[in-house]
């Protein structure tokens, strides 16, 4: 399962494109779920589920949001693993827009 396995941090001021996709399984039937979070807080609208319906079903779980960085700050992103979620492999790409 993926647990505080990549830390990011955006520290140049501007607005951020995050994407974020995985191909996901679990152990038992039931929900999937991963979220991306700014600063250790879950960025609304980034949370991702599926519930699988047989144990070692594949779902595939995807996101993408706006992160602005103001001048001063500093915004550490990461995945929130929010079930009992195994990655099979997954994609984080951070685009700096302006």
């Amino acid at each position: 399962a993926l647990q505080n396995a990549g830390t990011f941090k955006l520290n140049k001021p501007g607005r951020y494109l995050v994407t974020f996709s995985a191909q996901v399984t679990a152990a038992a039937a039931g929900p999937v779920a991963l979220a991306i979070n700014s600063n250790g807080v879950q960025i609304p609208g980034t949370a991702m589920a599926e519930t699988l319906t047989a144990a070692d079903d594949i779902a595939q779980l995807s996101t993408t949001t706006e992160v602005t960085v103001t001048p001063c700050d500093v915004q550490t992103i990461t995945i929130e693993n929010t079930g009992a979620t195994d990655i099979n492999a997954a994609s984080l790409v951070i685009f700096r827009l302006a």
